[in-house]
């Protein structure tokens, strides 16, 4: 449901997984900031990072191509990368399109073409730091709209978004920030 209302005309969406990742919540959600969602170290969504020996349980769906520049356009802050999936439904390896965790520097050169002018007008008129940062939790609103999505996609997937998600100091599991937040 989230994938179609971010991308209405997706097509063969079905789950699978992708070795050698792990979700981080690293990147300040600019979007939450402007929506009043988003305060004090409670910044961030996730990304997803290298991290050997780790699995992610990922959707994975095709989009047209006429759609493509909007979906780098609108997923400019993370870093597009190829990688190599496991579809549930298939036997052999599936070429996917991830968006992974960036840095501010590269965001400001590719997105913003190196202007700080256009760079203030997407990020800097809301938030004034670095957009990826180790000390930061998850913008509350965000992380129960992806339990609830992982919550629906089965018991498995939701095991796998508490354990390989982690704090921006890439160590705290989701799992064990939720239960010391209890």
């Amino acid at each position: 449901r989230w994938a179609r209302q971010d991308t209405p005309s997706l097509s063969e969406y079905r789950l699978g997984w992708l070795q050698g990742y792990a979700r981080c919540f690293n990147l300040v959600s600019v979007i939450n900031i402007r929506r009043g969602n988003a305060i004090g170290r409670r910044l961030a969504s996730c990304t997803a990072v290298a991290m050997p020996g780790s699995a992610l349980r990922v959707a994975l769906f095709s989009v047209p191509t006429t759609e493509l520049p909007e979906l780098l356009r609108r997923e400019a802050r993370l870093r597009p990368v190829w990688v190599t999936a496991t579809a549930d439904d298939a036997s052999a390896p599936v070429e996917a399109l991830l968006f992974a965790a960036s840095d501010n520097e590269r965001y400001l050169r590719e997105a913003c073409g190196g202007d700080r002018a256009v760079y203030h007008t997407h990020v800097g008129q809301f938030y004034s730091g670095e957009l990826y940062r180790s000390d930061l939790l998850p913008v509350h609103s965000y992380m129960m709209r992806c339990l609830r999505a992982h919550q629906v996609a089965g018991p498995a997937a939701l095991a796998n978004f508490l354990d390989r998600s982690f704090l921006g100091d890439g160590a705290t599991s989701l799992r064990e920030y939720l239960c010391a937040e209890l």
